[in-house]
């Protein structure tokens, strides 16, 4: 597919769109960068595209032009999971909570129950020390995901926050 991809951007037709996916999911960040900036800098209401690029550049450490692309992404598709879920995380890695969950709350409000945007509030309500709604949140996750395994371990974590042992313990078992 690869090969392909290439092939059709080498004769000018456009494919760093499925080329990028396709390298994201290879874990090739830089190639994925390479791909997409020039996209990300000539349709800037690309919102694929702008997620895309924040989640390579988050990948090789640059949050902060992870954060301005994945904001990007929220402006031109407000509301769209994936660009609320970019912005949040590249929040969170530059350590605001505030923002981060800010960024997921609004992702909840357009797709209620996305598992990804639900984790990763937990991670930045606990980030903030709000265990009690963190560990409110991590149990509705397991409840409807029992084999998320990470969402045990946060559990494990935010009960062990609040001095709760014999659940945290229990929660660190599940997550084993």
């Amino acid at each position: 597919a690869e090969a392909g991809y290439r092939r059709c951007l080498a004769e000018g037709v456009d494919a760093a769109l499925p080329l990028s996916a396709l390298l994201l999911q290879q874990a090739r960040y830089v190639e994925t960068i390479d791909i997409l900036a020039p996209v990300y800098e000539a349709q800037p209401g690309n919102a694929i595209a702008a997620v895309n690029l924040s989640i390579a550049l988050r990948s090789v450490g640059r949050c902060e032009e992870a954060l301005q692309a994945a904001t990007r992404a929220c402006d031109a598709a407000p509301g769209n999971p994936g660009a609320c879920n970019a912005r949040g995380l590249a929040a969170l890695e530059l350590g605001d909570a505030q923002e981060a969950l800010s960024a997921f709350e609004q992702g909840l409000r357009h797709a209620p129950g996305t598992l990804a945007l639900e984790l990763h509030r937990s991670k930045a309500l606990r980030k903030l020390h709000r265990m009690h709604d963190a560990v409110a949140a991590l149990e509705r996750i397991v409840k409807v995901a029992p084999d998320l395994l990470e969402a045990w371990r946060d559990l494990a974590a935010a009960r062990r926050a609040l001095g709760l042992y014999a659940p945290a313990l229990q929660s660190a078992t599940q997550a084993l």
